[in-house]
């Protein structure tokens, strides 16, 4: 039965996408802990903003398709177009330079979220027949990729912090 093995697919996949999200969760935490006891020095500071921004912009959008679903073909085309570009804006973001390894999100657990988001695209495109399947896929995608942005919002918080402290060193 075709659309109980997607269905099982597409479950796995889940499984997978909270798994790494929660990963890249921890990730998150460590740097909201990290900057509100210290601040990273001003080119450390910048990267980590960049790279937070993009990963906020991907997931947001990707948020925006989910939330959006009917069971309509177009929607899927939707979601299918936006997964993919946030897989994009997520595999390019730019290894940090001047970012000494163990600063900033490790570079693992964004790989991480971007490929589970990749094969949540492609599976998606492969559920065109049996639509039933993505809401609740959506709902769970969706539940995660919010904690990961309310994370996010919090070391939001903190970066403005050190980028004020820096702002009134100048």
């Amino acid at each position: 039965n075709m659309s109980s093995a997607l269905g099982n697919l597409l479950v796995k996949s889940t499984t997978r996408i909270i798994k790494n999200t929660a990963k890249f969760e921890l990730a998150v935490d460590d740097l909201i802990e990290k900057f509100s006891e210290a601040c990273p020095p001003k080119d450390q500071l910048l990267e980590i903003v960049r790279q937070k921004n993009q990963i906020q912009s991907a997931l947001s959008n990707v948020l925006g398709a989910f939330g959006r679903i009917n069971s309509t073909v177009n929607t899927t085309k939707t979601i299918v177009t936006t997964v993919g570009t946030a897989v994009k804006v997520i595999k390019a973001i730019p290894l940090p330079t001047s970012v000494p390894p163990g600063i900033g999100i490790p570079v693992n657990v964004i790989t991480l979220l971007a490929d589970s988001l990749d094969t949540l695209g492609d599976l998606v495109k492969g559920a065109k027949a049996s639509l039933r399947i993505v809401p609740p896929v959506a709902k769970t995608v969706t539940s995660s990729a919010e904690v990961v942005l309310t994370k996010l919002a919090t070391l939001d918080g903190v970066l403005n912090k050190c980028i004020e402290e820096l702002l009134n060193d100048l």
